[in-house]
């Protein structure tokens, strides 16, 4: 990652921290606009025939502190695992252009990396999807309210407007294949060098003899 995108991770953090508003996608409870009574549409094309919204991009303000820090948590999961590739990717290439392709700093980096995926891979998501949830929760909760007569809703789900809130949970298992692929990486990293050693030692012992 570079100094900026770094850069960029924290100020979106501190943001998340301190920031009066900022944008979030939120989930909601499904649902399809209702179009009002005596309302004609002509379509140029297609017909929609139904649909679900399920999330909405909002401006928010006054989350509470532990949903910020949830959201925050999630941007700097995230960058660790760029940082520690960006790290990877040098040592890599450190190591080659000495000529030096199993260097220890690399045996010693790919379990340590394949582990920091793992744990910010699945954390990132854990932590973000409270996160929303919980700023959904805040931010659409209604409990009440009240309209004329003259107005043809039966609750407060038909009024057009106000969102309930939504909770959306998955999980993406990706970061457990990088996982388990950096582990393999490390193992076969690990045996070339040992064998580069023993290949050094040979040498030295034969350059000995001559």
């Amino acid at each position: 990652m570079p100094p900026s995108g770094g850069l960029g991770s924290l100020v979106q953090a501190g943001q998340f921290l301190w920031s009066s508003s900022f944008e979030l996608t939120l989930p909601v409870w499904s649902f399809w606009p209702k179009i009002p009574a005596g309302v004609e549409t002509n379509q140029t094309t297609a017909t929609v025939q139904g649909g679900s919204i399920n999330e909405v991009m909002a401006t928010v303000e006054g989350l509470n502190f532990g949903t910020r820090a949830l959201l925050a948590g999630e941007v700097l999961l995230l960058a660790s695992m760029a940082v520690v590739t960006l790290i990877g990717v040098a040592q890599i290439c450190a190591g080659l252009l000495r000529g030096e392709a199993f260097h220890a700093r690399v045996v010693w980096w790919l379990p340590t990396a394949a582990w920091v995926f793992l744990v910010a891979g699945i954390g990132s998501q854990i932590v973000g999807q409270f996160g929303r949830n919980l700023a959904s929760a805040q931010a659409f909760d209604v409990h009440s309210g009240s309209w004329p007569d003259s107005l043809p809703y039966e609750g407060l789900e038909d009024i057009p407007g106000i969102f309930r809130p939504g909770f959306g949970f998955s999980l993406e298992f990706w970061p457990i294949g990088v996982w388990l692929v950096l582990l393999a990486l490390a193992t076969a990293f690990s045996v070339g060098s040992r064998l580069a050693a023993s290949n050094r030692h040979l040498r030295r012992e034969v350059e000995g003899l001559v």
